[in-house]
């Protein structure tokens, strides 16, 4: 049997001690001595067996929990370890990761497979480190591949605070990291699509020492251009437009000097690393903690001193009563601030509950903005006064209605800087408004062409009398006026047979002259019946281009980004402010 916590038995040489002391009634007896004789003194403070069980049992119970304390163990039947140990992934978040050649991208493919392989069982913990021209830890060691995908998935390339690759800042950090684990083993998984030969030795004055190192080349060989965030074209260098390719063997080569085993883009642990691990990893000796044994007497002797002394049961409830006036809820995190609650509960889409708990202005901005309080969320963002506040700021306002000051916000963004996606969202809506103003002023023309023919009513009805009555004659004259109501009802325009039509109205009967006019009174309520018709096609058409308005405006608002990578952004550029640094090469 050993213990597990020995440094619990220091507690011994103060507590005996101190019983010891509580117990010592020798300078009590010699005080008395002077005034009394001792067969006297003894009679009156002979100690009764009651109060001296008493003191032995108090001394026992606080030996035995000083004893549970330090964790008496016994050892169990060796087991080999089930986990293999850590993965610790390192990412390549550079820009060329966002290239196309590899479907949907690159980084998509990285994040899937980094899931998998958390998801894999393997593993015991998965820590992602991801660097650009500068390295941030994305999450550390977590068993929880849940909270791992949350954070994986609003990571793109475009939230790095600088362009370019750094992957020994990357090794440097994990390097940290792993000074301060007492993992048994440690995997590395590294994903990138370059690794350029002046990096290398870098890199190998970083490495850590680990139990296995896996390498993935993502992408194709084929130069494929890189998309600018938002899908606003592609990304240019020097006035030309910048290609990436991945070559595969360079990577291979590289990985095999610092003693990487290269494994294809989507692959899971194989058997021959697992096997690997295995003879690496020694049996492990499981000790099993029985000081709550000790539990079971301590309880029975706490009992019994109870029973018997009143004034310490009071003791003992006394601070226990006024504790639970002062306890947090149960759902209150002990190891988490208000803050880190409140970003955790906004990664599970809680906003309701992050809400409550953010004190912090920019995760209570993303919290009220998530939840659709978008006034609430632009006062919070106006409140940062930076560029990415005034864009946010604008994104909620525009999903307010208030066109004019969201693009009023995304302007103060680009007086602070070169902000790309609030240019790209000010020229969206401002083409909107534009198009807005184009499609009134064509209708206010369209509504103004309309009103010259009805004016010019009397006239129209007129021709429809004298065809009506054209076509009365036909009956008496069934071979001219019969090419005479063609030639009128073809070529409407022709001023010569528009004569011989009036011709033969002249010539029509007084029956005729009486049928003509009912078919006036009947052509006069049916161009009222017509113009009815046409002021319900005209309401039914404004609705429609109202209508039309509210579904351009939804698809303005749905362009427009709720910038959940917001986070994710404001801490990679916290973190790269307090270390700046330049890295060599290509920004990309």
């Amino acid at each position: 049997m050993s213990l597990l916590r020995p440094m619990f038995l220091m507690l011994l040489l103060i507590w005996w001690p101190l019983c010891f002391m509580l117990f010592k009634e020798q300078v009590l007896k010699s005080r008395w001595l002077n005034v009394m004789p001792a067969q006297l003194l003894k009679a009156l403070t002979e100690a009764s067996p009651k109060s001296t069980s008493n003191r032995y049992t108090l001394l026992l119970l606080g030996t035995l929990i000083i004893l549970a304390l330090s964790g008496p163990s016994i050892k169990q039947t060796d087991i080999e370890s089930v986990s293999q140990g850590d993965l610790y992934v390192v990412l390549d978040n550079s820009l060329s990761m966002a290239a196309t050649d590899t479907k949907p991208n690159r980084y998509s493919r990285a994040k899937w497979m980094i899931e998998d392989w958390a998801k894999s069982g393997i593993f015991d913990r998965t820590s992602v480190t991801l660097y650009a021209a500068s390295a941030h830890l994305l999450t550390p060691l977590t068993h929880d591949s849940e909270t791992l995908k949350t954070q994986l998935t609003p990571l793109t390339p475009y939230l790095m605070p600088k362009q370019g690759s750094a992957p020994e800042q990357a090794f440097e950090l994990l390097k940290q990291q792993l000074a301060h684990q007492n993992s048994s083993a440690a995997h590395i998984l590294w994903i990138t699509d370059e690794i350029r030969s002046s990096q290398i030795d870098l890199i190998a004055k970083q490495l850590p020492s680990v139990a296995s190192k896996t390498l993935v080349a993502v992408g194709d060989e084929q130069s494929v251009p890189i998309p600018m965030e938002g899908g606003q074209g592609y990304v240019t260098y020097g006035g030309s437009m910048v290609q990436v390719s991945t070559n595969h063997q360079a990577i291979a080569q590289a990985g095999k000097k610092l003693g990487f085993e290269t494994v294809a883009l989507g692959s899971l642990p194989n058997h021959s690393i697992l096997n690997s691990i295995a003879r690496a990893n020694q049996p492990l000796a499981l000790r099993v903690d029985v000081g709550y044994w000790l539990m079971l007497p301590i309880l029975l002797l706490f009992l019994w001193q109870l029973r018997h002394n009143a004034k310490l049961l009071q003791f003992i409830l006394l601070p226990c009563l006024l504790s639970s006036l002062l306890v947090e809820p149960a759902s209150a995190n002990l190891f988490q601030n208000s803050n880190q609650q409140a970003y955790q509960a906004l990664n599970n889409n809680a906003a309701e509950q992050a809400i409550k708990k953010a004190r912090d202005p920019e995760i209570l901005a993303q919290a009220l903005f998530d939840q659709q309080q978008y006034q609430a969320a632009a006062d919070q963002f106006l409140q940062l006064k930076t560029a990415d506040g005034y864009y946010n700021a604008g994104n909620a306002l525009a999903h307010l209605g208030d066109l004019q000051a969201a693009i009023s916000a995304y302007d103060q963004a680009l007086a602070i800087t070169d902000h790309a996606q609030a240019k790209a969202n000010k020229k969206l809506i401002e083409d909107y408004l534009k198009q807005q103003e184009s499609d009134q002023s064509q209708s206010n023309e369209n509504n103004s062409g309309e009103s010259q023919p009805s004016s010019n009513g009397e006239s129209s009805s007129s021709s429809e009398q004298n065809s009506q009555q054209s076509d009365s004659s036909s009956a008496d004259n069934q071979d001219n006026s019969g090419n005479n109501n063609q030639a009128s009802s073809s070529e409407p325009g022709d001023t010569d047979e528009q004569s011989n039509a009036s011709n033969n109205e002249q010539s029509g009967d007084s029956e005729n002259q009486n049928e003509s006019s009912s078919d006036d009174n009947n052509a006069s309520n049916s161009s009222q019946a017509e113009s009815t018709e046409q002021a319900q096609n005209n309401e039914a058409t404004l609705s429609a281009e109202e209508l039309q308005n509210r579904q351009q405006v939804d698809v303005i608002l749905n362009q427009l980004p709720a910038e959940q990578d917001s986070l994710l952004r404001y801490k990679f550029q916290y973190q790269y402010q307090q270390n700046p640094n330049e890295s060599e090469g290509n920004p990309w």
